[in-house]
């Protein structure tokens, strides 16, 4: 992607969105945090059909250059898919979309396109991933049990 056609991308204003690279010694990873990303006047897809705001997907572009040894290198990648909510009610709803697509997607594929249905075992597998890291262990028999 050059960086024309990201800078001509967005389909909203980000505020607090850049920051400064952490690089890890120990594991060769270049990494950072955005503590307060804050998205506003987001543009949506003209011609679409009118849809739920929790199940309209969205991806953030992350792009950045840098001079090494007087190359310049642009490097850039996608974000898994976003949901923006205005209200907390909306939360569990926009947590099952994105639960979905990263549980059930193929890595190479049309933007967000999905399938529309899964085997249990990889359900559980979602589910685990999902809530493992919220909750600090993952989900028990009985747990699993309680959604058949």
């Amino acid at each position: 992607m050059s960086e024309v056609t990201a800078d001509t991308l967005p389909t909203a204003n980000l505020e607090n969105n850049a920051i400064i690279m952490d690089y890890d010694n120990q594991t060769p990873i270049f990494s950072c945090t955005f503590r307060a990303l804050q998205l506003w006047d987001i543009k949506r897809p003209k011609g679409k059909a009118v849809e739920s705001g929790t199940n309209e997907k969205f991806a953030l572009i992350f792009y950045t250059s840098a001079a090494v040894t007087g190359y310049r290198i642009k490097v850039w990648t996608l974000s898994l898919p976003v949901v923006v909510i205005v209200s907390p009610k909306q939360e569990p709803q926009a947590l099952v979309t994105v639960t979905w697509d990263n549980g059930f997607s193929n890595i190479v594929r049309e933007a967000f396109h999905v399938r529309g249905h899964a085997i249990w075992s990889q359900m559980v597998l979602a589910l685990n991933t999902t809530f493992e890291p919220i909750t600090g262990r993952p989900l028990t028999d009985d747990n699993l049990n309680f959604f058949l």
